[in-house]
């Protein structure tokens, strides 16, 4: 007969209250591509974290192929973009927990701006039919975790403002 685990209930738990504080986007540039180019989307995840507070900043690059206009040189386009989100935590909140929270949860907050910005810059481009792909936010953090995509630095100390 297996053996059930005993899980112990009786142990006080401990919460901590982490927000999303603010979202930005920090930069984007978009530059027509005249040269033979290959379809490429590139993401990355960097992050800061001291005391209360995590920034991190999800920066995206997007090779576009010009399918539909033969009536121009360009043959596509490079997108590359920078959105940020700044995480508060409560007083107490270790740092290295609000860390994890960033690099777990950066891509599921960002990920529909970035998706819905590039839309429409596309869109003012004449390639409206460029979306970037609907994902699973877990699945896709797991997959930059494995590939050493997510850089997240844990600062010790007190915030000097």
């Amino acid at each position: 007969m297996a053996r059930k685990e005993v899980i112990n209930t009786t142990e006080s738990e401990v919460k901590f209250f982490i927000e999303c504080a603010d979202i930005k986007l920090l930069n984007s540039n978009l530059i027509p591509l005249q040269n033979k180019i290959k379809e490429d989307i590139d993401v990355l995840i960097s992050a800061k974290v001291i005391e209360f507070l995590s920034i991190s900043n999800l920066n995206v690059k997007i090779t576009h192929k010009n399918k539909k206009r033969n009536d121009t040189p360009m043959k596509g386009y490079q997108f590359d973009l920078t959105y940020s989100v700044i995480f508060r935590s409560s007083e107490g909140t270790p740092t290295n927990l609000l860390g994890e929270f960033t690099k777990l949860y950066t891509i599921s907050i960002l990920w529909p701006y970035v998706r819905e910005y590039v839309h429409d810059t596309f869109s003012r481009c004449g390639e409206s039919d460029f979306l970037l792909p609907l994902i699973n936010p877990q699945v896709f953090t797991e997959n930059l975790i494995k590939s050493k995509k997510i850089n997240v630095e844990v600062f010790e100390g007190k915030l000097e403002l």
